[in-house]
């Protein structure tokens, strides 16, 4: 008997596959992030042409134009706007920093043009109080900020305006190093005369500094090598 053999059937001349290559040639949709979005539009504000946002991004022209035609859609979803929410945060918060740390270098300098020393606690008190008047000037929306003038943030304020640490050396820069060398002499002169004990004679410059310490380091900034002489702040 004749054998029958199976044949496989052709596709029609009309060329419409058979439904098993209609399955696989559907094109599987792409998900798009909420980032990935934001970025597209953020491309658009900026003036980027949508040719080159497509080709940086592998979408389509169709896909381009519903998220634009959706932006405000888009930008007004929950998690959308807590990200918004915490950028506006971030730059108030940074806003506030930068000119808290511009004050303070000028005070810095102040200080070091008035030779006055300063320890670090001196430094975080200061910069601690300039941040609070400007948040307070700021407006309620900054309330929440808060700023403890930590020892970290300290030593990058220390290296991104160039201050350095020194040993104080005492008063050199109002010092009459003349009448200083005299000073020994006449000061025998009186003692002898006057009958005085070496008991009843006090250096009254080094009581005042047991009275009111200064500190033994200071900080100034890069282009000033030395500090010759500081005296103590009458108001601290």
């Amino acid at each position: 008997s004749p054998s029958i053999m199976s044949q496989k059937h052709p596709a029609s001349d009309s060329g419409v596959p058979s439904s098993s290559s209609t399955t696989s040639s559907k094109k599987t949709r792409k998900t798009i992030s909420l980032g990935t979005k934001l970025d597209i539009l953020k491309r658009f504000d900026a003036g980027e042409r949508a040719v080159d946002i497509g080709i940086a991004l592998g979408l389509t022209p169709t896909t381009e134009r519903t998220i634009r035609n959706n932006a405000d859609k888009i930008r007004a979803s929950p998690p959308c706007a807590t990200l918004l929410s915490v950028t506006t945060i971030s730059r108030s918060r940074s806003s506030l920093l930068e000119n808290m740390e511009r004050f303070l270098s000028l005070w810095i300098e102040d200080q070091n043009q008035r030779n006055i020393p300063l320890s670090l606690l001196a430094v975080q008190a200061k910069a601690k109080s300039l941040y609070d008047d400007l948040k307070r000037d700021k407006g309620e929306g900054s309330q929440r900020d808060t700023f403890t003038a930590s020892r970290g943030w300290f030593d990058r304020f220390k290296r991104h305006f160039h201050l350095h640490n020194i040993k104080m050396s005492g008063e050199v820069a109002s010092a009459d190093t003349t009448a200083a060398k005299k000073f020994p002499d006449y000061l025998k002169k009186i003692i002898e005369e006057g009958g005085y004990s070496p008991k009843q004679v006090f250096n009254v410059n080094e009581t005042g500094l047991y009275w009111k310490r200064m500190p033994e380091r200071t900080y100034i900034s890069q282009e000033e090598k030395t500090a010759p002489g500081f005296k103590a702040a009458k108001d601290v």
